[in-house]
């Protein structure tokens, strides 16, 4: 399997259409376990056109949003099985770096199933403790350097999960309405629950 340079793998996901899904890397960590990272460009909808993207496309503020990403632990032998790794390549990888496979579009079969691999948005006001002291950071805003979003006055988290969904099937987004005024912010805790 060729492994692309980091440099390849973005512009690869930038060329992505919309409605399409990349597995880009996947990568050892220290615990033995890989990780794999898919990026996906949700599609909008036909109601949601960005205007601002399109009255403003000298300016990298207002450029569309790129393709969310999402990670998931993976054991070795499910790579070579599902995605045509040989254990060659995984053996012969450090630990801490990526192999950057940029597999379009990944699915594997499961019981005569076939499954795509695609990305989950759900949006919550119950931030992590991690979130919540990093609000700043982690909050969902409006455009790339825009303030904060709230819903019922609490800061939105938009979290990205890598789900399988039946062959032509989309998941369903759980998408937050934001508070039309964000001058009174809240915080709350919740714990995350772990995904190792």
């Amino acid at each position: 399997m060729k492994n692309y340079t980091h440099e390849e793998a973005i512009e690869l996901v930038n060329a992505m259409p919309a409605k399409s899904t990349m597995l880009v890397n996947v990568k050892k960590t220290s615990t033995g376990k890989w990780h794999l990272e898919l990026a996906e460009k949700l599609e909008n909808g036909t109601q949601n056109i960005n205007v601002l993207s399109l009255l403003n496309k000298n300016d990298d503020r207002f450029k569309r949003g790129g393709a969310r990403r999402a990670w998931a632990p993976v054991d070795a032998e499910q790579l070579v099985e599902y995605f045509g790794f040989t254990q060659d390549e995984l053996d012969s990888l450090p630990a801490d770096e990526a192999f950057y496979c940029c597999v379009a579009n990944p699915t594997i079969i499961n019981d005569d199933t076939e499954i795509e691999f695609r990305i989950k948005v759900v949006e919550t006001i119950e931030g992590t403790e991690y979130q919540n002291e990093n609000i700043d950071t982690q909050a969902k805003r409006s455009g790339k350097e825009g303030q904060i979003l709230t819903s019922e006055g609490f800061p939105i988290f938009s979290n990205t999960y890598v789900v399988g969904c039946l062959k032509g099937d989309l998941p369903e987004h759980v998408l937050l309405k934001a508070d039309q005024s964000t001058t009174t912010m809240k915080a709350r805790v919740a714990s995350a629950p772990s995904l190792d």
